[in-house]
């Protein structure tokens, strides 16, 4: 093993690097775990992080119910609840649900849902707020709906309307519009529970069928199945215990036999939500002590017993990971070569390699070239920016290198989330996914193809690694590491690419290793 120079260069920003959507798309406020909306008191919290969920605290009901227990849609019908929030031990937000029928449209109902989060990170206070209104029908099929996200305070809103058999949906987030058609019909997340409940309640029963996320702004398939009705000293009564799959994610519930949630619990037990009062939801927020601690950093940081001690000079890293399923989707190139090793994945990263670029040769290039919501590379106000960094050069090296000097000039380094390269314009600063979707949007907007990929890399702040966002772009016949938030080309060996995407449904791997992954530095130079 090689050790580096002694003179350090410090990460920007100690543990910056952590992108807050990695968590925050793995939940969903309408079905609590969906989108970074969940639920619970701290003291639920408290009791199942130091028993664990195991046997001796969820018994089976004397009697199984012979019949499936529905409930039954009429008129009449209402159903309203509240949810406290628990992220790691620390209460973050809470959750607020109603169903009513609608006023003078028979066979139709209104669910309205909110969801709060605040969580301290980097001693920054960190907001996620959702307002939702869904109109269904009796079968619980989506008719209209429209969703407002406030990110940090960069916001999106999203509406749609059956028409047919599809699903139009038009998104608005700054300035820019992007509509969308799905085939339908199709269920709001926010029905999630009451589904099971309505089809019927019953061990052994299991139920698919297509959902649109907002969250996302994609269609997925949900797979319920129906485990056992159990009773347990952590909630009232007797709950249907339903394993609900998601994106690839599963989260545990207790529903009543009105499709409550009674109590859920969402990366083993990392996440964990109940039904509470309304005063009790909402008055965490105005508490001085409303997430004191960074339990967000605590719980995505990846330690190491070695020290890198100036990680953004590593030319080549050894790394072996486990712990998660789904370390199985990092990809092999050769940048980046990974194989399996007696259970474990075995990485190497040599930062000098460059990729082949096989993908963005001329009948590819529009897909790396392409305008997107995240990416609007076809924004006036981005082709403009871009034309005058660049001063109309023709060489792309240089032109990334005037990329990234204004970036480093302009945009500041903060714990800041976005949804688009134009909210980072506006906000002035944003964190790595930011500046990773605003590198990409300048670099399609003078022709060079671009695409942000996401993964760890190692904080010599916090000595371990974060999850993290940058870019790699097609220069000649190859793909370069570009890490915008570090001002690198050819970005250090401590990056290991996870996933490519820009979009949130693409980083669903990502954010399934949140919390799960071990990591060991077997040799760097």
């Amino acid at each position: 093993m090689t050790v580096e120079a002694p003179d350090p260069i410090p990460d920007p920003q100690p543990g910056y690097p952590f992108p807050f959507r990695a968590v925050q798309v793995i939940m969903d406020p309408d079905m609590q775990f969906w989108s970074l909306r969940l639920l619970l008191t701290a003291a639920l919290c408290a009791v199942l992080l130091a028993w664990g969920c195991t046997s001796a605290h969820f018994r089976a009901v004397p009697g199984q119910p012979r019949d499936p227990v529905r409930f039954t849609l009429t008129g009449d019908t209402e159903q309203e609840y509240w949810t406290g929030i628990v992220f790691n031990g620390e209460k973050v937000g809470f959750s607020h649900f109603r169903f009513t029928p609608a006023r003078d449209m028979p066979g139709r109902f209104d669910i309205t849902s909110e969801a709060v989060f605040s969580l301290k990170f980097l001693m920054v206070e960190k907001r996620f707020s959702l307002k939702a209104h869904d109109l269904v029908n009796t079968d619980l099929s989506l008719e209209r709906f429209t969703y407002e996200y406030d990110l940090d305070g960069s916001t999106m809103r999203i509406t749609g309307r059956r028409e047919g058999d599809t699903l139009k949906t038009t998104v608005h987030a700054s300035g820019e519009v992007l509509e969308q058609s799905f085939p339908g019909p199709v269920r709001p997340a926010s029905v999630l529970y009451l589904y099971p409940a309505v089809q019927g309640l019953h061990a052994g029963r299991t139920y698919a069928y297509p959902v649109y996320d907002g969250e996302t702004r994609s269609l997925s398939t949900v797979r319920q199945e129906v485990l056992a009705c159990e009773e347990s000293d952590l909630f009232e009564g007797n709950g249907f215990k339903v394993r609900t799959l998601m994106h690839g994610h599963e989260v545990i519930a207790w529903l009543d036999g009105e499709g409550r949630p009674l109590l859920e619990m969402a990366m083993g037990g990392v996440m964990i939500s109940g039904l509470e009062s309304e005063d009790r939801a909402k008055r965490h927020l105005a508490s001085a002590a409303l997430s004191r601690d960074e339990v967000l950093l605590e719980f995505s940081l990846i330690r190491t017993e070695q020290v890198l001690g100036t990680p953004r000079r590593l030319q080549y890293l050894e790394l072996n990971l486990e712990g998660s399923d789904e370390l199985g989707m990092v990809p092999s190139d050769e940048r980046q070569r990974c194989e399996w090793r007696d259970g474990t994945l075995a990485c190497s990263i040599d930062a000098s390699r460059e990729v082949p670029a096989r993908g963005c040769g001329a009948s590819a290039q529009d897909g790396y070239l392409r305008s997107t919501l995240a990416v609007p590379a076809g924004s006036g106000r981005i082709r403009d920016l871009a034309a005058s960094i660049v001063h109309g050069t023709n060489e792309p090296v240089e032109a990334i290198r005037s990329i990234l000097a204004w970036m480093e000039g302009n945009i500041e380094k903060k714990p800041t989330d976005v949804f688009t390269a134009l909210d980072v314009l506006d906000r002035g600063g944003a964190e790595c996914q930011g500046h990773a979707l605003l590198y990409a949007a300048l670099c399609r907007a003078v022709g060079i193809p671009t695409r942000v990929v996401n993964g760890i890399v190692y904080s010599g702040e916090h000595r371990g690694f974060l999850f993290h966002t940058w870019a790699e772009s097609c220069v000649g016949e190859a793909w370069i590491s570009v890490d915008p938030t570090f001002s690198q080309i050819r970005a250090d060996a401590t990056h290991l690419k996870v996933v490519e995407g820009e979009e949130p449904a693409e980083i669903m791997t990502l954010a399934g290793m949140v919390g799960r992954v071990r990591a060991r530095v077997v040799t760097f130079r």
